[in-house]
């Protein structure tokens, strides 16, 4: 049995707006680095409520531009989960604190944010997919992979965030029976659902789809 359709009614696609926020690419906001020194992408934040001084985020998903060689912004509290989507490769120095290479599609290593890191690409710029939480209140897990065959996904913690990377055909994700179709480089943001549920390309035989797929798991609710 497969649940690849060649073709989907209109009629199918019902979005569950009490469980599913659908982020539109062109409703990201555009910002730079914290240290000033290139510019990223942010696909959604949540702040710590109320507000504290000693972080700037709950947590925080963006894509950042590397282009030239040079140090990654220093974030107090902050664990950071990076995965190569675009280019060549980097590596990321840490000095003591170790070293991390980045040279496969969808590659992911995670850090913490409060050591100084110096990227130094390895051959062309790049471009990453940049999950940070603060590590005293949630956790997360990143994952990335291409849409061959239909995917089971499993939604277990308190909030998953689904991006279709850009130049990505099209998809269908199932959750329940609510059907939504992604286009390339829009993303899901999914809150307090727990279940199975299936993502799938629109349409069979079309171009690869990549996914990156986050969940976040809240570890103290003060934060």
């Amino acid at each position: 049995m497969t649940f690849i359709r060649s073709k989907f009614r209109k009629s199918d696609v019902k979005v569950n707006d009490d469980m599913i926020d659908y982020l539109k690419k062109q409703n990201y906001i555009l910002m730079p680095w914290k240290n000033g020194q290139g510019m990223t992408r942010e696909l959604a934040m949540v702040p710590h409520s109320p507000k504290r001084d000693d972080s700037p985020f709950l947590w925080r998903i963006s894509i950042a531009a590397v282009t030239d060689d040079g140090p990654f912004s220093v974030f107090p509290n902050i664990d950071r989960h990076l995965m190569l989507i675009e280019g060549n490769g980097i590596t990321l120095d840490g000095g003591e604190q170790g070293m991390g290479m980045l040279f496969e599609d969808l590659q992911v290593y995670s850090f913490p944010g409060d050591i100084e890191v110096s990227g130094k690409l390895a051959d062309g710029p790049i471009r990453d997919f940049n999950v940070m939480v603060d590590r005293r209140y949630a956790k997360a897990d990143l994952t990335g992979f291409y849409l061959n065959v239909p995917e089971k996904l499993s939604l277990r913690a308190d909030v998953h965030f689904i991006h279709l990377l850009e130049g990505s055909s099209p998809v269908v994700f199932d959750l329940d029976g609510s059907l939504t179709v992604m286009s390339g480089g829009d993303s899901l943001k999914i809150e307090n659902e727990k279940g199975l549920a299936t993502i799938m390309q629109m349409e069979e035989g079309g171009g690869p789809s990549a996914v990156a797929f986050v969940s976040i798991d809240m570890i103290n609710q003060n934060g």
